[in-house]
């Protein structure tokens, strides 16, 4: 997920990353056992280029070892895109996001020690 640097999703996702760390944060919280419950803010942003962005991260299911379990997932699951409120919800996987979290995390110092 991370490396898909042209999704509308991945880069909100990025920002609020580099603006506040999850879990507990306004956008992030616990689900269960294995996954994140995530919230964007999608508001001025294209309806379309939100739900191509969604079926991207949809698109790549795989079994995944998590602990002792299996899970059928692909990079974000059970979306909901409330039109209403601008906000779009979906689930990730524990330990995609906190790698995900490292990697933008990891690219921000980089960046900040270039500029």
């Amino acid at each position: 997920m991370y490396n898909k640097n042209n999704n509308i999703i991945v880069g909100l996702l990025k920002h609020q990353i580099k603006k506040s760390k999850f879990p507990n944060a306004e956008w992030c919280g616990e689900f269960d056992e294995f996954y994140y419950s995530v919230k964007l803010d999608v508001s001025g942003f294209d309806e379309d280029l939100i739900v191509k962005g969604m079926e991207e991260l949809l698109s790549n299911y795989k079994w995944i070892k998590v602990n002792r379990s299996k899970v059928f997932a692909s990079d974000i699951n059970s979306p909901h895109h409330n039109l209403c409120t601008e906000k779009i919800l979906f689930n990730v996987l524990k330990i995609n996001l906190e790698e995900f979290q490292d990697l933008t995390l990891r690219e921000n110092a980089v960046k900040g020690k270039k500029g």
